[in-house]
């Protein structure tokens, strides 16, 4: 089943994209963590229930992967919508039916963001960061692993996801 995850929202800064999105709608993000090894860490918002607003930025603490940071957060000129999510139960077969339609997003490769908490939350993307999906291209995200049974969002606070 392939269902939406999350929105992805490009910010030059994390705590000043934040402190904005505060401002205009009354709703804190909260810490979401580190994307180690491509630069960037994130702060999210609860959408309801299910979905969520990921406010991403280039992470200061970690140096400027050789290919570029994704959604090509190092050109950001404003805050805008860079991106999806959606979650894929299968994505090494929707990865084989993109390159027998002409297009080959990559390889898979397995990616971790760390929370605040500690917790290492590990996905399973294309190298490309995005894969096909009627017609229009999206991020995979599909949780592998967790440890102490803690979720695959944060918990607490106005702007936590569930």
């Amino acid at each position: 089943m392939t269902t939406l995850d999350h929105l992805v929202y490009g910010v030059a800064s994390l705590e000043a994209g934040a402190d904005s999105l505060a401002g205009s709608f009354g709703i804190r993000a909260t810490a979401g963590g580190k994307h180690l090894g491509r630069g960037t860490h994130n702060a999210l918002i609860s959408l309801g229930n299910v979905w969520y607003l990921k406010l991403i930025a280039p992470d200061p603490e970690q140096e400027l992967p050789a290919l570029g940071l994704p959604f090509g957060l190092e050109r950001l000129r404003k805050p805008r919508l860079v991106g999806w999510a959606i979650g894929i139960e299968h994505i090494d077969e929707l990865v084989e039916r993109a390159r027998a339609r002409g297009y080959d997003p990559g390889a898979i490769e397995s990616m971790e963001r760390v929370r605040p908490d500690g917790i290492r939350l590990l996905t399973r993307p294309p190298s490309s960061f995005v894969v096909p999906y009627r017609g229009k291209k999206a991020v995979e995200i599909k949780l592998l692993a967790r440890r102490h049974g803690g979720g695959r969002r944060g918990r607490g606070g106005s702007g936590s996801p569930r």
